[in-house]
């Protein structure tokens, strides 16, 4: 086990420390960061560890402590509900949801133990709700799934009042750039199987959007959106340490389905926790909107037009 893990380090300093090849993107404005504010994810990500796998804790904490300062006040929308977990993080920290969609009734009901707000099985391209029904809206790494992605923010706009937030994470071009596994693959020279293994997780999690900052950007704009900020939250480090213990995920869904839990022995991370964050955290890519695999895009439904 012990040359397993040097191994494995050895490989994962030589990956990381590889330069990088893809294009970058254009630098486009990060309001709200522009002053280094870093949310304080260690309680968060303690947290997490307690219910997901490491691979997924690294990312959804740190989108929980993206939003919580930026959440807004009223009946908001939660687009994309899921299995009620992140809204659960979110609630224990004082935010809530007035209603929550999510297209799978089984997550639905898996959630309804875990959170409050109402919540109805639809489609984001088909919202069952009347104009300007909701103050805000806020969507949790949904946007890279949806088929039809411009419906989609049309209908968010359209059940928003005017002036109504919307807070969206997603993957941007860095994301398989930045995979651990991947890259790995490619510095070996075993291109078919990088091929593969990138086809797979396009598959396994419906990845139809990558797209850069700009695309994001006019996107939201011509369906009906300003966009006022756009914040890069995911670095190489996070990026690829997420990707390296990914496999594991795959086995909590096996465990969750056998045991009840997708964790065992789910406090093994709180000792190495702190560091592992502080060293994710003082990566430059963490916060470099050229450079980030995660983006939060920060948005309000564009004013009605006058007469």
């Amino acid at each position: 086990m012990a040359l397993c893990g040097f191994l494995t380090f050895c490989f994962f300093e030589m990956v990381l420390e590889e330069d990088m090849t893809s294009p970058m993107t254009a630098h486009i404005r990060e309001d709200e960061d522009a002053a280094g504010y870093r949310p304080p994810d260690l309680p968060l990500f303690l947290d997490y560890l307690l219910f997901a796998p490491l691979s997924r804790a690294l990312i959804r904490s740190r989108e929980a402590a993206l939003l919580l300062p930026r959440f807004p006040n009223g009946r908001i929308l939660d687009l994309g509900h899921g299995d009620g977990r992140f809204a659960a993080l979110l609630e224990k920290n004082g935010k809530r949801f007035f209603a929550a969609i999510d297209r799978s009734f089984e997550e639905l009901q898996r959630a309804r133990s875990r959170t409050s707000p109402h919540l109805v099985v639809a489609d984001m391209t088909r919202l069952p709700f009347r104009d300007g029904t909701f103050q805000g809206a806020v969507s949790n790494c949904v946007l890279e799934h949806v088929d039809d992605i411009d419906t989609a923010l049309l209908e968010t706009a359209r059940v928003l009042i005017p002036g109504g937030p919307f807070l969206a994470t997603t993957i941007s071009d860095h994301y398989e750039p930045l995979l651990f596994w991947a890259r790995l693959l490619r510095i070996i020279r075993l291109d078919p199987l990088r091929r593969f293994y990138l086809s797979f997780l396009r598959k396994t999690f419906h990845h139809v959007h990558q797209d850069p900052p700009a695309a994001w950007t006019r996107r939201l704009e011509k369906q009906g959106f300003d966009v006022t900020g756009l914040v890069a939250y995911v670095g190489k480090r996070r990026q690829m340490l997420m990707d390296l213990f990914l496999p594991f995920v795959l086995l909590s869904r096996l465990l969750e389905r056998l045991l009840g839990s997708a964790v065992l022995f789910p406090r093994r991370w709180h000792l190495p926790a702190p560091a592992i964050l502080r060293w994710v955290s003082s990566d430059p890519a963490e916060s470099d909107i050229r450079a980030s695999a995660n983006l939060l895009l920060v948005a309000r439904r564009k004013p009605l037009d006058l007469p």
